[in-house]
């Protein structure tokens, strides 16, 4: 395999649009072709998330900022070890209180 000299890191993964609340969405496809990049180059492509979006369990308070396709997404995280590398990026992309 031909080795190429680039690393990809997704930063506010799980956001449910481009710029967190408005914009374009972000919808499983992306994950997918980031999956698909990652097996085609033979790389470990890190993914960092804000958690509320992820919140399949209920713990945090704001239920309406939790993606439709969180499941799927986490499942993709756990069933790609090889190819994604789940990054933590905080709970809720708070700094200093400000969003």
């Amino acid at each position: 395999m031909t080795r190429y000299p680039f690393f990809l890191v997704i930063d506010d993964g799980a956001f449910p649009h481009v710029d967190q609340t408005s914009g374009p969405a972000i919808t499983m496809d992306f994950y997918c072709n980031v999956l698909r990049l990652a097996k085609r180059y033979g790389m470990r492509i890190p993914i960092c998330c804000t958690m509320k979006h992820l919140d399949i369990h209920g713990i945090y308070s704001e239920r309406s900022n939790i993606l439709t396709y969180s499941k799927q997404l986490v499942s993709l995280f756990l069933e790609n070890p090889r190819f994604i590398e789940f990054g933590h990026h905080g709970l809720t992309h708070e700094y200093d209180g400000n969003p």
